[in-house]
């Protein structure tokens, strides 16, 4: 029986972990009659994803974590600014990250890697464990690039991928493991699934992967009522979640809502005022049937789901990939963006959204758009079978969704 690893190192929500998990059980599936896998799961937040599990008894190890300064790359200019704030810009950092992973890989002993967003994690298992990397357009850059480019056209890549890359490569070396081409090259692993849709892919053109669309797929939601309900999902160690919260109950709109992490007042005051209150993550088929409109801190995953669901939105963005979806969902017509959220303007956005009619239908357009762009039926089916070939599981045809091999060990 083969052990699969299913790791996840950044970003907040359950828009990491889920994906993980569908992977898992259709991987699980299809591997029975060729001889079982072990699933084992390492998360940054192994306690309160365990709830995107059923009735899976499937272990989750706390995943090794860098104390940097990760709120500072929130909004990184690139991908590279995000790698210098979690070690890869000193030696001594990026060494005692990678023993940590070292450390985690000995006691697992994995036949292959699944890892969503975890570029550390891939950096340790590079030349020794095969690693599907899986992702959004933004957690999964292009790795044909010489660089990491910048985010947005009205930024600048910083001038330290030259010195990260050096450092990188040092501690290959040390590893006996070849270096790097380029610095995107680092989460480039044996083979890629990318989650996404080209509407949000912030790497557009450069991209040559193919793209899955969203990781929960789905048909098109049937047309419903404008002001049906708003679905609002927020977590509730970001501040922002009791403001917003506080704005949709002040507006008086039919809410349904999801508040991932502990219990706090935004909990509380959705149990007491919303007309659906999920303490578990709910089918996103079962939202788009009830809700007309999505509220959200703009994660890829529901962003995009609800997109090619028709659903319009209102994204209040967190970090950078959310300001980026945000502003396209904006751009496009699909909703509003509230850059700095008030209750009074995040509860106001959420009723203009749904009482104006021009809001639905330019999100039915691009999801009538993105049925004819020819995706996969089912993503993570997609991504399995990528698994099962890195395991040797079945052959291993050309495929779009992958990438080059990795170099290996010296």
């Amino acid at each position: 029986m083969k052990t699969v690893l299913f790791v996840w190192e950044l970003g907040e929500g359950l828009g990491h972990a889920a994906p993980l998990a569908a992977i898992a059980r259709s991987l699980q599936a299809r591997a029975e009659p060729l001889g079982g896998i072990r699933p084992v799961f390492a998360f940054r937040d192994p306690v309160f994803t365990r709830r995107i599990f059923g009735g899976e008894d499937w272990p989750v190890l706390p995943a090794p974590q860098f104390t940097g300064d990760l709120e500072a790359a929130s909004y990184a200019a690139s991908y590279a600014q995000l790698l210098a704030a979690i070690g890869f810009a000193r030696w001594s950092d990026l060494q005692a990250i990678v023993a940590a992973w070292d450390d985690l890989y000995r006691l697992v002993e994995p036949d292959l890697i699944i890892a969503d967003h975890s570029p550390t994690a891939c950096f340790a298992a590079r030349g020794r464990i095969p690693v599907l990397a899986i992702g959004s357009g933004f957690t999964l850059p292009p790795s044909e690039f010489p660089e990491y480019p910048a985010l947005r056209r009205d930024m600048q890549p910083p001038a330290i991928q030259s010195r990260i890359l050096d450092i990188a490569n040092r501690l290959l070396k040390a590893r006996n493991v070849a270096p790097l081409k380029h610095l995107p090259q680092l989460l480039q692993g044996d083979a890629r699934a990318v989650f996404g849709l080209p509407h949000l892919d912030p790497y557009g053109p450069f991209r040559h992967d193919r793209l899955l669309g969203p990781y929960e797929p789905g048909a098109m939601a049937d047309p419903i009522a404008q002001d049906a309900g708003v679905f609002y999902y927020g977590h509730s160690r970001l501040p922002v979640t009791d403001t917003v919260v506080e704005g949709l109950v002040a507006a008086r709109l039919p809410i349904h809502a999801f508040v991932n992490g502990p219990p706090s007042a935004a909990s509380e005051l959705l149990r007491q005022h919303a007309k659906v209150f999920h303490d578990r993550p709910p089918e996103l088929a079962q939202v788009f049937g009830q809700c007309s409109v999505i509220v959200s801190h703009g994660g890829a995953g529901l962003t995009q789901a609800a997109l090619a669901a028709g659903r319009p939105q209102v994204i209040l963005p967190i970090h950078v990939e959310s300001q980026i979806n945000g502003l396209r969902i904006a751009a496009m017509g699909a909703g509003l963006v509230v850059a700095e959220a008030t209750p009074s303007n995040a509860g106001e956005a959420a009723r203009t959204v749904s009482q104006v009619r021009l809001f639905h239908e330019k999100a039915r357009e691009i999801a009538e758009g993105i049925t004819r762009l020819g995706l996969p039926a089912d993503p993570p089916a997609t991504a399995a079978e990528l698994a099962l070939r890195l395991l040797g599981l079945i052959s291993a045809p050309e495929d779009s969704t992958q990438g080059p091999r990795q170099d290996k060990t010296h």
